[in-house]
């Protein structure tokens, strides 16, 4: 695959050459993409082998690509002649010649044999992965608008409540009555309904806000400018590009981090000690909700990316069910070995009759009413 990349490095006891430099040279280089013009030596018959089987995969020698002193090209001396060569190569494929930097050989690097290192810089690109295509988002409507207000409320708040249920209904009810449904199918009807409701949360309730944490809602007016101010100096630095405006935005970046620090730290250390003094425990879980609110974005998010048995990324959602459904048919359905003679050595309990008796109706009065908003009874 064109994102995977190979490379290979050794011994091999071979001479490369140099590349041709000029067009006036009798002979043709046939080998001008595998080696180039900054090598060293002159080419053996073990380095046209070399050469040739570089060239039928397409790969070239790193060495051969950066202008550098002599020194720093001989990997090895001969221990007779005390003559030089470049013998140890770095080769990858030519498309990966953009990813490169720099190849030499380090001489003061000591490695335990009579081989000079060879270094190579490169830079991997990023890896994208394919992601799921994701549906449009949807705005949510501010239904806590329709929510009753508490029992210790004023008339007003009540008659504000009473009034925008009132303006809520009617709006419906008139968009219903103006359009003719006796002819419609129940896909057409059911099209004019959600119409209809769409666009009276749309006028009486509006869009919900974003869900900013308790932290930065008690903490907003010292907060916000920093940000602005923040946000501001980043686009002025972007404009122009001057050190000076760097430095601004610096600057103001770590303003605005050591207030949020604070601002965080503050209000955490109040809620603990409100949890800490309460003796009701309504009041002390309601102070460990908003801490873990506090920190629900510093969860490591799970991966999206899924691969199947092959390490291939499953770009589907047939094929990530299908997956995880080989996953759990392996975790789960699997057949266990057990002695049924143990369930007679077990002691049979007594049976309890009044856990078969239904609640009476002050039991479930008294349930439904202990029931919280936006939560499941578990029944």
């Amino acid at each position: 695959p064109r994102h995977d990349k190979f490379m290979l490095l050794g011994d091999f006891n071979a001479c490369v050459g140099t590349r041709l430099r000029s067009n006036i040279d009798v002979e043709v280089d046939e080998w001008a993409d595998v080696r180039r013009p900054c090598g060293f030596g002159e080419c053996n018959k073990a380095g046209k082998e070399l050469l040739s089987f570089l060239t039928m995969n397409n790969a070239t020698i790193c060495n051969t690509w950066f202008t550098k002193k002599p020194m720093y090209k001989q990997s090895w001396q001969h221990p007779q002649t005390k003559k030089w060569h470049a013998i140890d190569f770095i080769m990858t494929h030519q498309r990966d010649r953009r990813f490169w930097q720099d190849c030499q050989v380090v001489c003061s690097a000591d490695c335990g044999s009579d081989h000079r290192m060879v270094r190579l810089k490169f830079k991997l690109p990023r890896t994208h992965f394919d992601r799921f295509p994701t549906s449009p988002k949807r705005h949510r409507f501010d239904v806590s608008l329709f929510t009753s207000p508490p029992l210790g409320a004023s008339s007003e708040q009540r008659d504000v409540f009473t009034s925008r249920i009132k303006s809520f209904q009617e709006s419906v009810s008139s968009a219903l009555i103006d359009e003719d449904t006796t002819s419609s199918s129940v896909e057409e009807e059911w099209g004019i309904i959600s119409a209809s409701l769409i666009n009276a949360g749309r006028e009486h309730l509006g869009y919900a806000r974003r869900n900013q944490p308790d932290w930065f809602i008690v903490n907003q007016a010292i907060l916000a400018p920093l940000i602005d101010e923040r946000r501001q100096s980043y686009n002025r630095w972007v404009a122009s590009q001057l050190p000076t405006d760097h430095a601004k935005f610096k600057s103001a970046r770590s303003k605005s981090r050591a207030a949020v620090r604070r601002a965080k730290n503050e209000w955490l250390f109040e809620v603990a000690c409100q949890a800490e003094s309460s003796k009701h425990g309504g009041t002390v879980w309601s102070s460990i909700r908003s801490i873990q609110r506090c920190f629900k974005g510093l969860r490591p998010q799970p991966a999206v990316a899924l691969k199947n048995e092959d390490g291939e990324l499953c770009k589907s959602v047939a094929q990530v069910s299908n997956r995880w459904e080989r996953h759990f048919t392996k975790v789960l359905n699997v057949r266990s070995s057990f002695d049924s003679s143990v369930f007679d050595s077990i002691r049979e309990r007594p049976v309890q009759e009044e856990l078969a008796v239904l609640p009476t109706k002050d039991e479930l009065d008294r349930a439904v009413a202990q029931l919280r908003n936006n939560k499941a009874p578990g029944v």
